[in-house]
């Protein structure tokens, strides 16, 4: 089990809170420049999947995932603490064990207040309000999701589908907002990782568990 963090963003931060997101995909990077469309996936030790075609056993690409079934993340947003901290990296900022002390918002649902939005690459663990844990993680090209899956990944809203007509549609609209017009045509190797949320600092819920 190992602790890391993932971004999300605003949209995907309110799906988190209300429920309707249980699912991820992120990029994953070849460790070889031999990419082929055909062929089956195996799963390898230590976080690292290798595809194969199937006439052959010689592996055709490898790739190396960092996330693993029983993992820990913390969910890093846009946020921002009080202009008392206008300045001040947040490495830092110390909240003495409790975040309320610095003012802390989240862009995603709090009201901005005229405090300066700080990037969520740079939100540090304590000001993490969302814990996921990893329950499942499969390889695949991106355009092998299912409506299922697409459900999972949080394309619904209480009064009905985003930007399409079906979850798949509005799961390619959103992958074409956050990484370009020609990403989904491309059809990359995906992580598609399940979790768990929990609406709790990564080391309250460690508390929790343990008490």
């Amino acid at each position: 089990m190992v602790d890391r963090p993932i971004i999300f963003s605003a949209p995907m931060i309110r799906t988190l809170i209300e429920g309707r997101k249980t699912q991820t995909r992120r990029l994953c990077k070849p460790m070889n420049k031999w990419v082929h469309q055909e062929g089956r996936e195996i799963r390898l030790h230590q976080g690292q999947w290798c595809h194969f075609l199937q006439d052959a056993e010689l592996p055709i690409e490898r790739l190396r995932l960092p996330w693993q079934v029983g993992d820990r993340l913390w969910v890093r947003e846009t946020w921002a603490v009080g202009n008392i901290y206008d300045g001040i990296p947040p490495r830092s900022i110390n909240p003495g064990g409790k975040p309320n002390w610095c003012g802390v918002r989240y862009a995603a649902t709090d009201e901005h207040l005229g405090i300066k939005d700080r990037s969520p690459i740079h939100m540090p663990r304590w000001a993490s309000r969302l814990s996921l844990i990893v329950t499942e993680v499969r390889v695949e090209r991106l355009q092998d999701i299912s409506e299922e899956d697409a459900i999972a990944e949080g394309m619904t809203l209480p009064e009905g589908l985003r930007w399409g007509n079906d979850p798949i549609s509005a799961y390619r609209a959103l992958w074409g907002e956050l990484h370009g017009p020609d990403s989904w045509a491309a059809n990359p190797w995906c992580a598609a990782i399940t979790f768990s949320v929990h609406r709790t600092n990564i080391d309250a819920l460690a508390a929790a568990r343990a008490a």
